[in-house]
């Protein structure tokens, strides 16, 4: 279990600059948090507004038309 968690933690602090708009750090896991902290002031408004968008459609997609390929209208 700890394992699957540790590997969920470092894909998502890996997606986390993009969908923010700011730098990604290098390093290991603490090195990239710190860097995604320390970068908080640097957020890109529209990199964000269309993250969120794009992660409410597949997610809500998912929820309440499962016939429906979120991703796919996420990405059209």
């Amino acid at each position: 279990m700890g394992f699957i968690v540790g590997l969920a933690l470092t894909i998502i602090i890996g997606q986390v600059p993009r969908l923010l708009g700011i730098p990604k750090g290098s390093g290991d896991f603490f090195e990239q948090l710190w860097s995604v902290l320390s970068h908080l002031g640097d957020i890109n408004g529209p990199t964000l507004v269309v993250g969120l968008a794009s992660l409410a459609i597949v997610l809500g997609c998912r929820r309440f038309l499962a016939v429906v390929p979120g991703p796919l209208v996420a990405v059209d």
